[in-house]
């Protein structure tokens, strides 16, 4: 399986969201941690190509839903 960066931009409400800590846990529960950028930007490398993943984010402004890819 080939392993992939995945680079996205945290918005909230429209607005890029500061300092914010998005953590992506895999099928296994083996979770890696990333922190946004004062602009929003986060991201994770060496990301397994087709396996099922959850997205969280916590942050002290903004609360957000978990997600999970199909």
């Amino acid at each position: 399986m080939k392993n992939l960066t995945l680079a996205f931009i945290l918005l909230t409400c429209g607005m890029k969201a500061l300092v914010a800590a998005v953590v992506l846990t895999d099928a296994n529960g083996t979770t890696r941690t990333a922190v946004t950028t004062a602009f929003g930007n986060y991201r994770f490398e060496s990301v397994t190509q087709n396996e099922n993943y959850t997205i969280a984010v916590s942050s002290r402004k903004f609360s957000f839903t978990s997600r999970r890819n199909p």
